[in-house]
């Protein structure tokens, strides 16, 4: 188990207060963060945005309404600072100069007669200056007078203002104030609010709010703050992982990721792109790993550094300049590689990265990149070449490592994808094998019942056969004689009767067939019928109880049993015929059901199919299971075909079938609904058995999971039946609970042919 790492592991309180000290409250501030400061707050104070804002944009009336609301529930706290202001002595002078100052306006200027009387106030105003001049002392003794007066009355004004503040300030008022507030200010712009401001102001504000920090930042109240609050972020976090901290704040790592790689990443490429990243690194190894040359026109050193020596095998101590007179000659280039290089420097005057193959002064091999630039004199002549050479020896033996294993990796990945298409051919086939494996594993325990099934209609038939057969070599014997005894209106009768037993249908109980009886041979003996018993029982089984009228000269003649026992024969002739032909329909059927389930298509191509064809197969399947103790509720709606396997849709169908009639015990009810439902048919079977246990709902489609006991069951059936519907681009799901299980198949009406 990963053990958890805790905040308190990697840093503490003690360390985090150092980093404020240090960073916040020490750390000197440069000047020019004050400037700067206040050159962004003019910009922003004259910006379009305030010109174009208002302030509805920014702070919404929802947002207001809850400031008010919060200013009126806070109803002690108002009332306690009205309290305070009307204490203060200032709130009393202030009261005394407001009258003082109205009352000396109104004398001069607003009272009744001098509005009234033109000039008026102008010989008020110059008998006061005259009255001052002769009595100087006059006109302060009148201040002082009216100041007197002022002031015994200020505890009376100060009451009444605190009843004006107090009604003033009440929920209502409040109320009203706001909502004609925020009419008259939400439409207007920033600048609007800000007119009254001047650059000048800005920057004051600004000096006086850094100045206040400056002295802020010093005071014990300050520091003891940021420790309590560290220390309790501590308190609560310590002994958490910092995930838990970034989560709380809702920040993911995800997020981190993102905005680093947004935030990095493109700033790398661009350092990238501009060459800074490749400057730093060459200005910091180049002269570790990087060799500096300058060569004459003809091919000798002018000059190198202590890296060009080891890279061409040297030692730096004993690399002698002169030593080398022909650098191309002496490390052996490639004349191919030489004429190249020597091209695309006469084009351009310089090269880059050129890679080109060589030897060392050992011999061993050595290749190399080289980067350089002709110099030229002020006549235009070239004096030497300059430039840097990295061996890149490895690098190029590791490509062509590379080479070869991606040829090799090549090969094994031609031979593995062949090994691949082989296995997964075997695996259709081997799938398409399990399938029919599984059909025939279904088809073993249907065959019983089957076996039933096809033998009840050849018993019909033996049994029909055998009954016409008897009837038939009577009647040839004795028919043309009744016919001939018989009169016209005799004959009819006779076809009548004959008609009426054919087509009659109906079945009784035995119980009520007594019933029947009893009424015949009453009606019968009435009419003096000696054999009435014998009478009524042919006719009751030839089911003519309801009107014997129209047959009573039939039966009163002397040769009514003959005529009787023949319309018996005869009727039982169709009959039989008519079973034979129910019983071979049966048969057919069945035969057609089987060999339709056991069919094996061979071609792999998808067809039309309307796949109700292929559940009623099924149903046919298991109709000896299903008997009179099954009730199949069926409700199909108007579906398309659909381009499908049909031989492995009717898998599916004889499987989920099979799994109901066991689930139920092969009693209660199978409802069968097939429908279209967002561009899919949707076939559902719902039983009405045990349902299938929680504990095992998750494992039903598992590979040999079965519920049944040992030899009933592979556990093949629905992990089949799950397959075949996902390669019909299908799904299959259920819900199950006591007395009520379904299983839905879902197959896209529109689905690719293959």
């Amino acid at each position: 188990m990963i053990k958890k790492m805790k905040l308190k592991d990697i840093v503490n309180p003690e360390q985090i207060i150092g980093i404020i000290q240090r960073n916040v409250v020490d750390r000197p501030i440069a000047d020019g963060i004050l400037e700067l400061t206040k050159e962004m707050s003019k910009k922003l104070l004259f910006s379009r945005q305030n010109q174009n804002t208002l302030l509805e944009d920014i702070f919404t009336r929802k947002q207001f309404d809850k400031i008010v609301n919060k200013g009126i529930s806070l109803k002690n706290a108002r009332n306690k600072s009205i309290q305070y202001v009307l204490s203060t002595s200032i709130y009393s002078k202030l009261i005394s100069s407001v009258l003082y100052a109205g009352i000396k306006e109104y004398l001069l200027t607003e009272n009744i007669v001098a509005k009234s009387v033109p000039g008026v106030s102008f010989l008020i105003n110059m008998g006061r200056k005259a009255v001052n001049n002769i009595i100087p002392s006059l006109g302060t003794a009148v201040n002082n007078a009216i100041q007197n007066l002022i002031e015994k009355k200020t505890g009376d004004m100060v009451q009444l203002s605190q009843k004006i503040l107090t009604e003033f300030l009440n929920e209502k008022q409040v109320l009203e104030m706001s909502d004609e507030l925020w009419k008259s200010i939400s439409k207007n712009p920033l600048s609007e609010y800000y007119n009254t401001i001047d650059a000048n102001d800005m920057e004051d504000f600004i000096t006086i709010g850094f100045e206040f920090w400056l002295h802020f930042r010093n005071t014990e109240y300050f520091q003891a703050v940021y420790k309590e609050l560290v220390y309790y972020f501590f308190e609560k976090y310590g002994n958490e992982s910092p995930n838990v901290i970034i989560e709380d704040v809702g920040i993911s790592k995800e997020m981190i990721t993102y905005e680093v790689i947004k935030l990095i990443f493109p700033g790398i490429e661009k350092a990238l792109s501009l060459g800074y990243i490749e400057e730093r690194i060459r200005a910091r190894f180049s002269s570790f790993y990087e060799g500096i040359f300058q060569v004459s026109p003809n091919g000798s050193f002018i000059n190198a550094n202590p890296s060009m020596a080891r890279i061409i095998g040297y030692d730096p101590t004993e690399l002698r300049i002169s030593s080398i007179e022909d650098i191309v000659k002496q490390l052996k280039v490639n004349h191919k590689n030489i004429e190249n290089f020597i091209g695309i420097l006469c084009e351009k005057g310089y090269v880059t990265n050129f890679e080109a193959k060589a030897f060392k002064k050992d011999g061993s091999l050595l290749w190399v990149s080289v980067s350089t630039h002709a110099v030229y004199d002020e006549n235009g002549k070239i004096i030497y070449y300059e430039g840097s050479i990295v061996e890149i020896t490895e690098r190029k033996k590791a490509e062509e490592t590379i080479l070869k294993l991606n040829a090799s990796l090549e090969q094994r990945v031609e031979e593995r994808t062949r090994e691949l298409s082989e296995a997964l051919e075997h695996l259709k086939s081997t799938q398409a094998q399990l399938i029919q494996s599984e059909k025939m594993a279904a088809l073993g325990q249907l065959i019983t019942g089957i076996a039933h099934e096809i033998n009840t209609p050849l018993g019909v038939i033996r049994g029909a056969s055998n009954n016409v057969s008897n009837s038939l070599n009577e009647m040839l014997l004795n028919l043309p004689k009744i016919f001939k005894s018989l009169s016209e209106d005799k004959l009819e009768s006779f076809f009548a009767m004959l008609n009426q037993a054919i087509s009659n249908e109906e079945k009784l109980s035995s119980k009520e067939a007594r019933k029947i009886r009893s009424l015949l041979i009453s009606q019968l003996e009435s009419i003096e019928i000696v054999s009435a018993e014998n009478f009524a029982d042919t006719l009751v089984d030839m089911g003519l109880y309801k009107d014997i009228s129209p047959y009573l000269q039939l039966l009163q003649g002397q040769d009514a049993s003959i005529i009787l026992h023949a319309v018996y024969r005869l009727s039982g002739l169709v009959k039989n015929n008519r079973n034979i032909i129910i019983a071979v329909d049966r048969a057919s059927k069945i035969v057609f059901a089987l060999k339709k389930f056991a069919h094996y298509d061979h071609s792999g191509e998808k067809i039309l199919e309307n796949i109700v064809d292929g559940i009623e197969t099924a149903l046919t399947l298991f109709y000896n299971q299903i008997n009179n103790n099954i009730d199949v509720i069926k409700d199909y709606q108007d579906i398309p075909k659909i381009m499908c396997y049909p031989d492995e849709l009717n898998q599916v169908w004889t499987n989920i079938i099979n799994n109901a009639l066991q689930a139920m015990q092969y009693k209660g009810n199978l409802e069968i609904k097939v429908a279209v439902k967002n561009d899919h048919v949707v076939v559902s079977f719902t039983d009405s058995g045990q349902g299938i246990a929680k504990g095992i709902q998750n494992r039903i489609f598992e590979p040999f999971f079965t519920t049944k006991p040992a030899g009933e069951g592979t556990g093949l059936g629905l992990d089949i039946c799950k397959k075949i519907i996902e390669k019909h681009q299908g799904t299959i799901q259920f819900n199950s609970e006591p007395g009520r299980t379904t299983f839905q198949v879902f197959l896209p009406i529109n689905q690719s042919t293959t």
